[in-house]
């Protein structure tokens, strides 16, 4: 009865520490006594618990009657070791997948957290042979956070290995690697990825397609002088709303639903954002600020921002600029959100990066322009703004008088050259740029995800495809092959009768797993596999940094490295959180520490 007792009591406290990781609460409080004020959550939640489970009752009263050196596993040590016995249940499940898929790739980012260190988050990507559901998965887990000093690519490299020689992770069966543009990680000399390659040739680098299209969209907002003086236009307007209560409500009384937003030079989302109040709200805005402008009452800087704001917005360059980004962000957007999801292949990817510059090259036009010229006009209207481009005042060193002086080009083409085809032209050719890695990588995997188109072409064309797989696929130091040329272009020609025209290669290899077929095309599933391991974006390392600010904030900012790291994982990964047998954490618990209390079950 007694270890019955003990059980029950762990099972519930186990529950708690789940419960308060998973929400990410904080556990501890101003002190650790029960039944005083300000002692924590996780107290708290014992109080509240007592009250409807004679259990937890029983236990309370028993610790207030007996003396303060027994146990009670109600303190911060356990919690800390109830948590890394969970974290180290979730870690080892996902190891244990990942070792059951073979191939994986790894994806890395890294950011500072509130005490100024410098975190790395660490994902996997994996293929995943799920024999419960008969269906094949990719899936992405988090591993954990790593404190890094060095974050050069040497420094990176070395983080790395260990973390993988620490959870018995073989280096060898690494496929791929996602990191963003950073030069200590994609580096072709000295850089992470290259580090890598130099111990595993197989282990394929692809840059972060999300962030490489982040990155294009700043080049052209960087690409001149006019576009840089436009967005500072617009968060100048973010800057007086906000910077004052009062002003801020003015606005809101003008536009009740929506706000101004600010935007960020590293996420391109936000800018977004911030131009669709503008698109569809200018004269509202307008209305707000000549409201501030005419009140008497306001004091004179206030109203002379405001009226040097009014003027600013009230120009048909400002509002055709307002057009042009909306137009391009917004494409560009519905690109990254197919971009960051989790089971994006290469040729989806490939597929609307060209459906992004077909959409662009088809706008770079004449008739484009005169599209967003009659857009702006409207707008215009709207806030009583002269439809035409002022005259070109354009600031040149001083010069002597001369007789005559020419204006060679008319403001609204300068405006189109300088301006509209500047953002698209830059836009077009880091495009081509930044994702010619991207493009050799679909090239080489390309032909997996068409079967049946890849059936119809000529023999020689299929073979020599074939045979550039299998030398990407090799290690030539260590002798290794991940497939065969000739066995795979068998495999192919031997699986016509399965295949449709409407199949990718995520059907394909699900057909052939739902129907017990994946051993006798070996080759084949190898190579599938691997092209859909290949880590297309680091999102979800991304999404892991905002649990990381959540856990460890202002008042936690002396958390220890693995109570990080074990709550991350807690958090993150939920489903393998919810579906722990709480039952072998108290096993593992009790044959873990020799206690004063014997409980082993």
């Amino acid at each position: 009865m007694e270890k019955d007792r003990w059980v029950s009591v762990l099972k519930i406290i186990i529950y708690v520490v789940k419960f308060l990781a998973g929400q990410n609460l904080s556990f501890r409080g101003e002190n650790n006594k029960i039944y005083e004020q300000q002692n924590g959550n996780f107290l708290k939640l014992i109080e509240t618990i007592a009250n409807f489970n004679d259990t937890i009752s029983d236990h309370i009263n028993r610790i207030r009657k007996t003396p303060s050196n027994m146990p009670h596993y109600l303190g911060v040590h356990i919690q800390n070791e109830l948590i890394s016995l969970l974290g180290e249940k979730i870690r080892h499940e996902i190891i244990s997948m990942l070792k059951a898929s073979k191939y994986f790739s790894i994806i890395l980012d890294s950011t500072p957290d509130v005490s100024h260190k410098d975190q790395l988050t660490v994902v996997v990507r994996f293929v995943l042979l799920n024999n419960k559901s008969k269906q094949i998965e990719i899936r992405e887990h988090f591993l954990g956070f790593i404190s890094i000093s060095d974050s050069t690519g040497q420094g990176l490299t070395n983080v790395l290995l260990d973390f993988l020689e620490t959870h018995n992770i073989c280096l060898g069966d690494l496929r791929g690697q996602g990191y963003d543009n950073g030069a200590n990680m994609k580096g072709r000399n000295n850089g992470l990825q290259k580090k890598i390659l130099e111990l595993n040739p197989r282990a394929f680098y692809v840059p972060c397609a999300a962030h490489s299209l982040n990155l294009v969209v700043n080049d052209a907002a960087k690409a001149s002088l006019e576009i840089t003086n436009f967005f500072a236009i617009v968060q100048e307007l973010y800057v007086f709303f906000s910077a004052s209560t009062k002003r801020w409500q003015v606005l809101k009384d003008e536009i009740p639903t929506l706000s101004l937003k600010p935007f960020s030079s590293t996420r391109w989302e936000s800018r977004i954002d911030a131009l669709k109040v503008l698109r569809y709200n200018l004269a509202k805005i307008y209305d707000a600020l000549f409201a501030l402008y005419s009140d008497n009452s306001r004091d004179p800087e206030t109203r002379n921002m405001a009226n040097s704001l009014l003027l600013k917005i009230k120009s048909f360059k400002f509002i055709c600029s307002i057009i042009t980004w909306n137009i391009v962000l917004t494409k560009i957007n519905i690109a990254s959100k197919v971009m960051q999801e989790s089971d994006s292949t290469l040729p989806n990817i490939v597929l609307i990066l060209e459906q992004t510059k077909t959409y662009l090259s088809n706008i770079r036009s004449n008739k484009g322009f005169n599209d967003i010229l009659e857009e702006a006009k409207k707008i215009a209207d709207d806030i009583d703004c002269d439809p035409s481009f002022p005259p070109i005042n354009i600031v040149r060193p001083r010069t002597k008088k001369r007789l005559f002086d020419y204006e060679c080009e008319d403001p609204a083409d300068q405006f189109k050259i300088n301006f509209y085809f500047v953002i698209l032209d830059t836009a077009l050719s880091k495009l081509e740029e930044r994702f010619e890695q991207i493009k050799q990588h679909d090239t080489l995997f390309n032909f997996l995800n068409n079967l049946y188109n890849f059936l119809q072409m000529d023999k020689s064309i299929r073979f020599a495809k074939c045979k550039a797989l299998e030398n990407s696929l090799c290690d030539p130091c260590k002798n290794q092959k991940d497939i065969l040329t000739q066995d795979l272009y068998d495999e192919i020609d031997n699986v016509a009768p399965y295949i449709s025209s409407e199949m990718n290669a995520l059907n394909v290899i699900n057909y052939l797993f739902t129907n017990n077929l994946i051993y006798l095309f070996p080759n084949l599933i190898i190579s599938i596999r691997i092209f859909l391991t290949l880590p297309l974006t680091v999102a979800s390392g991304e999404r892991s940094f905002s649990k990381l600010k959540i856990i460890k904030n202002y008042l936690r900012s002396t958390m220890g490295q693995e109570r990080l790291s074990d709550l991350s994982i807690i958090s993150i990964e939920k489903e393998l959180s919810e579906n722990i047998d709480v039952s072998n954490i108290v096993k593992t618990f009790a044959l873990k520490k020799a206690r004063k209390s014997n409980f082993t079950v």
